[in-house]
């Protein structure tokens, strides 16, 4: 089986390379982008092979997509692809549905995270992190009825 592949958009440069590393470490395949404009091109590249998309809720003063917006798009793009929105704690308002982790991550904890709500927004029971993450990646694969 392949590892479970990971959209990463934070606009944060530290932020960016601390979460690629720790993904990588633990063996998902990531691709890391700075803005919703090198996003989408790793979107349109990937053709639906994500399994997963870790986005900031709030972007770069550049950026005029919302982290909650860019991940709207994500949806209309991938059927497949569970968005986690990575919200700081005033950001909770953001969440509104979406799947999410809490900032500032904790490399060493990230992954679980991220599998965790990923596998809470397929509706899938938490259990052995790697069978939950097969079972995620599983039912991610599927289109949503």
């Amino acid at each position: 089986m392949s590892p479970a592949r990971v959209l990463v958009l934070e606009s944060d440069a530290v932020a960016l390379s601390t979460i690629e590393r720790a993904l990588r470490t633990v063996g998902f395949a990531v691709d890391a982008a700075s803005d919703r404009v090198a996003a989408r091109g790793y979107l349109s590249a990937a053709r639906d092979q994500y399994h997963v998309a870790l986005v900031a809720s709030r972007l770069g003063s550049g950026d005029e997509v919302s982290g909650p917006g860019f991940v709207r798009e994500i949806r209309g793009h991938s059927a497949r692809c569970v968005a986690v929105l990575m919200i700081s704690l005033g950001d909770s308002a953001l969440c509104d549905g979406h799947a999410f982790v809490r900032k500032p991550v904790d490399p060493a904890l990230l992954p679980a995270q991220i599998v965790a709500a990923a596998a809470e927004h397929a509706g899938i029971a938490i259990g052995d992190p790697a069978a939950t993450m097969r079972q995620t990646v599983a039912a991610c694969a599927t289109p949503p009825k």
